[in-house]
């Protein structure tokens, strides 16, 4: 089935505290309000760290900020607390490094099938990365009624993904990761193809994450007509 209109969205966004982390939020917020409001509800979902910047968006659980198990367990009691809400179609899950083109989000999304959509990229298609996966909402109903069966003992992508691949056909996506100032990684586009206006989700994840938010800065404005 495909969706006669246009569906409603939740934006989960992993947050952490942390000046880089603030700066990454700003760029979201105004991404957000300008770009993104009209399409459903975004939250920055924080553990037991607090925000410097405390915005409407956050939500703080009363869990570790630890990679593992903090991320998982964040984002499957998330998943718990959104399961009864009436007012979403479809999850993406991400974290603040990312910056998401709403626009391109929506026009790819409008496409998929409205049930049973498992969607994101990985280098090597082994695992769904968690930074840029889409699920629609029976999918997070499934995984929280199955919440007991996921190993919380791995990284929240490979244990997220070790529970869906053999329940759900996964949908490749594309992805753009800025590395380093002058290396960019492309997972799951042609390398050949240089035009990636089809692309709605970018990685920010330098190793000297200083310069990351004037990184994502510059596509915010690029990709929504402000110019470089």
């Amino acid at each position: 089935m495909i969706i006669p209109e246009t569906p409603k969205i939740c934006v989960i966004v992993i947050a952490s505290p942390g000046k880089v982390y603030e700066d990454f939020k700003r760029i979201w917020i105004e991404n957000w309000e300008t770009h993104g409001l009209h399409y459903g509800t975004l939250i920055f979902l924080y553990g037991r760290g607090l925000s410097d910047n405390p915005s409407k968006y956050d939500i703080h659980l009363d869990v570790a900020d630890s990679t593992v198990p903090g991320v998982l367990e964040k984002t499957l009691e998330m998943f718990r607390i959104i399961k009864d809400v009436r007012n979403y179609d479809f999850v993406f899950r991400t974290n603040l490094s990312s910056f998401l083109d709403f626009n391109r989000y929506m026009a790819w999304l409008v496409s998929q099938k409205t049930s049973g959509l498992v969607a994101g990229c990985s280098p090597d298609r082994s695992h769904i990365g968690g930074c840029g996966m889409t699920l629609s909402r029976d999918v997070v109903e499934d995984i929280v009624n199955h919440r007991s069966d996921i190993d919380t003992d791995v990284v929240d992508d490979l244990a997220l993904s070790s529970w869906l691949f053999p329940r759900y056909d996964i949908v490749w996506t594309k992805r753009i990761d800025f590395v380093y100032t002058n290396q960019v990684e492309v997972h799951n586009c042609d390398t050949t193809n240089t035009d990636f206006d089809d692309v709605y989700h970018f990685r920010f994840k330098n190793y000297d994450r200083t310069h990351d938010p004037d990184r994502m800065y510059k596509i915010f404005k690029n990709r929504t007509g402000g110019g470089l």
